[in-house]
């Protein structure tokens, strides 16, 4: 018996899970390893010209074709056959063409009849092939060939596809243009590669600066330079958190970048769920926190859209990640920032959150939970608590109230479970009342800016505040007592946020 892969495999290109963004990179990708394999020379070549490094993509929707056309350094006959041949690795396998696929998987992805026109710098004559991709598939592997005479300082490569597979409407074109921008952000910055999409000549993606990032009291910016070993594998890079004015979700994430190119940048950033919370959030930790992270030594997909982690290196470097990140606060003042945006809701702005609270309270989930009838016993408070309780019993108070005679109230801010109750409060044998504010609670994780942190911390500390206070008057706590010393500890703050004297 022996295993025998067919010709009717390549059919099934058509069917890989490309977008067509990293399909089109494939052939960007040839391009730019053909220039970093032959730069010295070809350099000269280009500068003799007054040209870079040219990569232009069509994509004509009138004849359902694309054609992807590079100055590079072109190919002669043999490396045209080794490109044609299916799974074989080129010379080098250290760069962005590694596998020997790419150009043959996205070619039949995109279209069932493909052509490959190419001329080496140096060589005299230029080289035609064309592959129909049914043809293959039904058994017959001869591609025939042309070729034609040429100068010898002539050196491009042209690939054209029809009888498409896949074809773009507008919003594909428009993520194609953004997506590649962001995939060879390292060439466009380093300024010899003109890529061009549609004769749109796509930028270099937003690059953080230093002043693009939140600065310390030291006037040093929030940020970390990474550089480890994951398996014996280098990371190096940076995260930081974005100012307000800069940060967004769209430009938040760490973007990993692999010989050069970015397999997962912004737009589709990686976020691990240690670091970010669950897919889908829009709070401030997904809106500052940045990175940039190059781990050329490790496996990415044939597809090249993702890293393939072996072992436990992901759940490794998202620890590490975590530390550094924990160690220099850049989760803490992400979360926590009270900057310039610490400003009064505008009339506008207090009706739209009157409207969304009246679609959350109206929300029939909403309604289902109110209208429970059971009552949670008492006594289940103080087990939801104690975890959250117990975690943060030796953390450090970041905000501390003198009451005199040795009393004192002490407010911290700790990141428990998801699970754990919002806030818990505990006294202590000196009678000091010690108030914990979970900052991985769900309802604190979703505030998006300063007066809705503030607005939280106020409602949990009061809370705390007037429960301890009925307790040790009272002995017991009364609801209507409660707030009553809720509502003169509010008046007191809007006093003192006023400018006036509280009293």
């Amino acid at each position: 018996m022996q295993l025998v892969l067919g010709n009717e495999a390549i059919v099934s290109y058509r069917r890989l899970s490309y977008k067509a963004w990293y399909a089109f990179a494939e052939f960007v990708d040839n391009s730019t390893q053909s220039f970093f394999d032959n730069r010295d020379v070809l350099e000269e070549a280009l500068a003799a010209e007054g040209r870079k490094l040219e990569v232009y993509i069509t994509y004509d929707s009138s004849t359902k074709s694309i054609k992807i056309v590079d100055n590079a350094m072109g190919m002669n006959g043999d490396e045209v056959q080794s490109a044609l041949y299916i799974g074989r690795p080129p010379a080098n396998s250290s760069g962005r063409s590694e596998y020997g696929m790419g150009l043959k998987t996205a070619a039949s992805w995109f279209g069932d009849r493909w052509t490959i026109t190419t001329k080496k710098l140096g060589e005299s004559e230029e080289i035609s092939v064309d592959v129909d991709v049914n043809e293959i598939a039904a058994g017959n592997s001869e591609v025939p060939d042309r070729r034609v005479p040429k100068p010898l300082d002539a050196h491009y490569t042209i690939i054209e596809i029809t009888e498409l597979n896949h074809l773009l409407n507008g919003w594909a074109i428009k993520n194609t243009r953004e997506f590649m921008a962001s995939m060879f952000r390292q060439d466009l910055r380093e300024g010899f590669l003109d890529l061009r999409f549609n004769d749109t000549k796509l930028e270099t993606p937003f690059v953080p600066s230093e002043d693009s990032f939140l600065l310390r009291l030291d006037q040093s910016p929030y940020k970390v330079e990474v550089d480890t070993e994951i398996g014996g594998k280098s990371v190096r890079g940076f995260i930081g958190v974005m100012r307000p004015g800069i940060a967004s979700r769209r430009l938040a994430g760490f973007s990993i970048v692999r010989r050069g190119r970015c397999i997962q940048g912004w737009l589709d950033s990686w976020r691990p769920e240690d670091i970010f919370g669950q897919g889908g959030r829009n709070d401030l930790i997904n809106q500052r926190l940045t990175g940039e992270l190059i781990v050329d030594e490790f496996t990415a997909s044939h597809t090249k859209d993702a890293i393939l982690w072996q072992d436990d290196e992901e759940e490794l470097l998202i620890k590490h990640l975590r530390g550094l990140a924990n160690d220099h606060e850049l989760l803490h003042i992400a979360r926590t920032h009270r900057g310039e945006d610490a400003t009064a809701a505008s009339e506008s702005e207090r009706d739209a959150a009157k409207a969304q609270a009246r679609e959350i309270f109206t929300n029939p989930e909403m309604v289902d939970t109110i209208n429970i009838n059971e009552v949670p016993p008492a006594e289940l408070e103080a087990v939801r608590s104690e975890p959250l309780r117990e975690s943060a019993e030796t953390d450090e108070p970041e905000i501390t109230i003198p009451l005199g005679n040795g009393l004192q109230v002490l407010i911290m801010f700790h990141e428990g479970s998801p699970n754990d109750p919002y806030y818990t409060y505990w006294t202590t044998d000196s009678g000091a009342l010690k108030v914990a504010l979970n900052e991985a609670h769900p309802g604190y994780a979703e505030l998006e800016s300063t007066a809705a942190v503030l607005a939280y911390v106020k409602h949990c500390a009061f809370d705390a505040i007037a429960e301890w206070k009925c307790r040790a008057k009272l002995a017991e706590v009364r609801p209507e007592s409660v707030r009553l010393i809720k509502d003169e500890l509010f008046r007191v703050s809007a006093a003192i946020e006023a400018g006036h004297q509280g009293s």
